[in-house]
């Protein structure tokens, strides 16, 4: 299974960059894990719209999924294969999701927390997170039965070790500074909690990811080993 991050940046890109997207392939499925600003153009030197098996959606905040509308537009002048794009999305909130999927270029289904789903030699589990708005997790696996885990946005909390234990592979979300972690738990992990994350969940590698798009922060340690930081278009196998 071949991870190549798009974009990694939140809750706006920095200058040359690009907001959350994610391919995942194995053999011949590919998946498309958010569909941030810019992202599109990202998922164009890698990959034609027609390849493209689905497109799963953590949650529909608009750096996670911003470019759904010029992919609707991309869709409907024939770039995709046949019949619509197949899109697991949560449910709410429901304005926002009325709005960028009611196109009959889209085929949507609900996401639900636990459910599971089979994409082509993918199966995808989601998990709820938390987050300000409704958000999934994926816990994803191959024809091999490797795994990677995508905590989409999330703040730490119980359990979450657990839904993530044994992973080959943890793309975390790092967002955080540890102040600003402690004083919003349940918005999005600091680099030192996903570092926590990986050691309690005991995975082979950890990729922290959706990093601040204003200036740049000062380098944090990572306290975990093997672990990366996750840069735009960078490919990791799991």
């Amino acid at each position: 299974m071949k991870l190549t991050a798009l974009g990694t940046c939140g809750p706006f890109p920095r200058q040359g960059g690009v907001c959350s997207g994610y391919l995942v392939e194995d053999g011949e499925t590919r998946v498309l894990f958010d569909c941030g600003s810019g992202v599109l153009a990202r998922l164009f030197e890698l990959c034609p719209l027609k390849e493209l098996d689905a497109l799963v959606l953590s949650h529909l905040h608009f750096d996670h999924c911003g470019d759904l509308g010029v992919l609707r537009y991309a869709l409907e002048a024939g770039f995709g294969g046949e019949g619509p794009l197949r899109v697991i999305a949560p449910a709410a909130p429901k304005n926002i999701r009325s709005l960028l999927l009611r196109a009959g270029v889209f085929a949507p289904e609900d996401a639900r927390d636990g459910a599971e789903y089979l994409i082509g030699s993918l199966t995808v589990r989601l998990h709820a997170m938390r987050h300000p708005v409704e958000t999934y997790g994926a816990d994803i696996r191959d024809s091999q039965g490797r795994r990677l885990f995508y905590t989409g946005d999330t703040g730490l909390f119980d359990g979450l070790a657990a839904l993530a234990q044994g992973a080959d592979f943890l793309l975390a979300d790092t967002c955080f500074t540890d102040a600003q972690a402690a004083e919003r738990p349940n918005v999005h992990m600091s680099v030192k909690q996903a570092c926590f994350l990986a050691e309690r969940a005991g995975v082979g590698r950890l990729g922290c990811t959706h990093h601040f798009g204003g200036a740049e922060r000062t380098a944090i340690p990572l306290d975990f080993s093997p672990a990366t930081v996750v840069k735009d278009m960078g490919s990791y196998w799991v």
